[in-house]
């Protein structure tokens, strides 16, 4: 199979998969759908906290790289 093939096959039955799930999302009730959204929603929540917690972390590295530099600049001008 070529790659492009290859990829073509990938994407068409890409398409298949999220039309199967468009189709059964539209079809369930009301109750089995708000359990699945509420699942999706505590997923997507949870996904931002650590995004959140890398944050912190990323500015704690900075401000202390910060802090190092402005020692070694004050070392030098002294």
């Amino acid at each position: 199979m070529s790659l492009n093939l290859l990829s073509y096959h990938h994407l068409y039955l890409d398409v298949i998969l999220r039309m199967t799930l468009v189709q059964y999302l539209k079809g369930i009730e009301h109750q089995h759908f708000m359990p699945l959204l509420q699942k999706v929603y505590q997923r997507f929540l949870a996904l931002m906290e650590g995004i959140q917690a890398q944050n912190v972390l990323i500015i704690d590295i900075l401000d202390s790289m910060q802090y190092a530099i402005c020692l070694d600049v004050f070392s030098l001008l002294t």
